[in-house]
């Protein structure tokens, strides 16, 4: 899941290294739009949908928030949003090694699929 999510955006390796909290909690603000302390589901698909992180279809975002919603109250507390994050190192480090192998050929082909699934969603 981690994985299909990772082929949509633009993933660098973590090098073994984690986030710091205040950096976590850098990015968990710039999606709380409202500033309550949660994420809501309609904050995380406008975040998602700005194209700052690639594009995720309706069904993947259904399952990632299922995964995020560890405790089902309907928003994701800044806990269930470090601990998904950390859950995901290594399949982004993965992504990262598949992303540095590609030629510069691949590489187009990928940059230009990912602007055209914004674009589409404009």
């Amino acid at each position: 899941f981690v994985r299909g999510i990772a082929k949509h955006i633009n993933v660098t390796p973590t090098s073994g290294q984690i986030m710091s909290a205040e950096m976590l909690k850098k990015e968990f603000d710039l999606i709380d739009k409202d500033g309550g302390g949660t994420i809501s589901k309609e904050e995380l698909k406008k975040f998602l949908n700005s194209g700052k992180v690639g594009s995720m279809d309706d069904k993947d975002f259904e399952a990632m928030w299922t995964v995020l919603d560890v405790h089902n109250t309907g928003e994701i507390d800044f806990v269930e949003f470090t601990v998904f994050l950390s859950s995901c190192g290594e399949e982004f480090d993965a992504i990262s090694k598949e992303q540095k192998q590609m030629t510069k050929e691949e590489k187009f082909d990928y940059a230009s699929r990912r602007i055209s699934s914004v674009h589409e969603k404009m």
